[in-house]
């Protein structure tokens, strides 16, 4: 009796190949590690003496790094977004966000935290927001650096 497997048609292997050097992101459109908070010391830095800013659904709390980039951290509550799904599209969201707009911003590190009603935000009004409020932020920069 025929073997039923041998008559099954074989898969063709697949090669995978990496993207050119050409499709490769430039370094302006990346977020690399360095422009993160990563450590709890800069959290509480921005926490204890951060300015404060409200736009929308979303509060930052701003605070200079005597750096020559911006860098971001989240705060996103579970007690504001229940399910981690819409936490971490938020969270996509800020960080999107911040990197189109982090050469603007001087050096400064920034915590952004979401209010309670940010559920009801739907995703082009929470971009909207965050634009207005990284427009702010660069103009309180540039305020704060010439005087």
């Amino acid at each position: 009796m025929a073997d039923a497997r041998s008559s099954l048609p074989v898969a063709p292997k697949v090669e995978f190949v990496s993207a050119p050097k050409s499709l490769a992101l430039e370094e302006s459109k990346r977020f690399p590690r360095c422009r993160r908070l990563n450590r709890a010391e800069d959290y509480r830095a921005v926490f204890a003496h951060g300015r404060r800013l409200r736009e929308g659904p979303f509060t930052l709390l701003w605070w200079s790094n005597n750096q020559q980039f911006a860098r971001l951290g989240l705060a996103v509550s579970k007690r504001h977004l229940r399910f981690a799904h819409d936490r971490n599209r938020i969270k996509r969201l800020i960080r999107e966000s911040f990197r189109q707009h982090q050469n603007a911003l001087c050096g400064i590190d920034v915590v952004v935290l979401c209010q309670a009603n940010i559920h009801r935000y739907p995703p082009p009004a929470l971009h909207q927001a965050l634009t207005e409020a990284w427009n702010r932020l660069t103009e309180k920069c540039a305020e704060s650096s010439s005087s």
